[in-house]
């Protein structure tokens, strides 16, 4: 178990010297799936939903303003 922690810490460090940042919030996700030996549906319907919400969440807040528009079209 102790494993997963250190892997999952040298992936941060690697991240941030690679990168110059830090990693998204939901690169902790695979590691609370193997911690709590969870089944990969409670990986994906975090991620999912999350990352549904982000998105309509943003197109809500972009549209706010006369000036922008986006999406221009839909297809």
């Amino acid at each position: 178990m102790v494993e997963h922690g250190f892997s999952f810490s040298y992936c941060l460090v690697f991240y941030a010297m690679i990168k110059g940042s830090s990693p998204p919030p939901a690169g902790s996700n695979p590691l609370i799936v193997f911690i709590a030996s969870a089944n990969w549906e409670f990986l994906l319907t975090p991620t999912l939903l999350g990352a549904v919400l982000l998105v309509i969440v943003a197109l809500f807040y972009n549209n706010l303003s006369k000036d922008r528009s986006y999406p221009i079209y839909w297809f």
